[in-house]
């Protein structure tokens, strides 16, 4: 085992070879994964990836004992516990893309729901809030990530008008800024901004906004509607990217609401109190 500097952290240098797909195919036989067809699992080795398929075999490999864990992460020997096959984690993989699209499909209907209450609530408070830094929640403005000099609100809006600039190739937009300037009312950047800008504008706007919105959505305070989108946004960005979603830490969760606080016909998920599968 070879170790290397980086900095002044020691790591173990990565000398893992180049195998071919029959090569991993005969690589996890060897580690005790049951594989019926050899064929097939060429087949999807060579479709899907093996490095992508690893995660969802993951849970059939072997506990580490504690005192041999290398780093917090590393729980799992390379051999298999008894009885697991292939297949089993090509159904998980399976079973992940439906819940992608399932999930997709129902984020969509929300996301675009969102992006017109926005427009609509505070358009008519004025049509250029998004620009005007002293109609906005302040507080929400003025936070500054960690590792950064600028505040939410700048970072914000240097992505905004990228995002701008980027749609400017549109008949819309070149039409609309030729006629009118620059600036575009919020109806219309809010079709521009993707998911995560909209749900950080959501963020900015004044509490009385934030809450006459969140009524649309059954809860009476923009805060937990907050919470929602932000989860939202995390759970899209993951599915529309092809990326794990069974099986993973959801960094972003949902904190049961408050009974008081949203409709009776989602008081179901008040009870939830972010309860795991047994």
């Amino acid at each position: 085992m070879v170790f290397m500097y980086i900095g002044t952290v020691m790591v173990e240098k990565y000398n893992k070879p180049h195998l071919t797909f029959g090569d991993q195919a005969a690589q996890l036989q060897l580690r005790g994964l049951i594989i019926n067809n050899p064929d097939d699992c060429i087949g999807a080795l060579e479709k899907i990836g093996y490095y992508r398929l690893s995660a969802y075999w993951y849970p059939f490999r072997k506990k580490k004992p504690k005192a041999s864990r290398t780093t917090p992460f590393n729980y799992r020997l390379d051999e298999f516990e008894p009885k697991h096959t292939f297949e089993e984690a090509v159904a998980l993989y399976r079973f992940d893309e439906s819940l992608r699209r399932l999930l997709l499909e129902a984020l969509g209907v929300i996301e675009i729901q969102l992006r017109t209450k926005i427009a609509y609530f505070a358009g008519k408070q004025d049509r250029f809030i998004h620009l005007k830094r002293e109609l906005l929640d302040p507080i929400a403005c003025c936070r500054v990530p960690k590792n950064s000099t600028q505040d939410s609100y700048q970072i914000w809006l240097h992505k905004y008008h990228k995002q701008i600039k980027r749609a400017g190739r549109e008949d819309f937009i070149r039409h609309y800024q030729a006629r009118y300037g620059n600036d575009i009312p919020i109806w219309i950047a809010t079709e521009i901004l993707d998911f995560g800008g909209v749900s950080k504008l959501f963020d900015f706007l004044p509490k009385q906004l934030k809450n006459q919105i969140a009524l649309s959505f059954g809860a009476k305070e923009g805060t937990v509607v907050a919470g929602w989108i932000r989860n939202f946004n995390y759970i899209r960005n993951v599915s529309a990217h092809h990326s794990r979603l069974w099986n993973r830490l959801v960094i972003t969760r949902i904190q049961a609401p408050n009974r008081n606080v949203v409709d009776p016909s989602i008081f179901h998920l008040a009870d939830v109190k972010n309860r795991k599968s047994p």
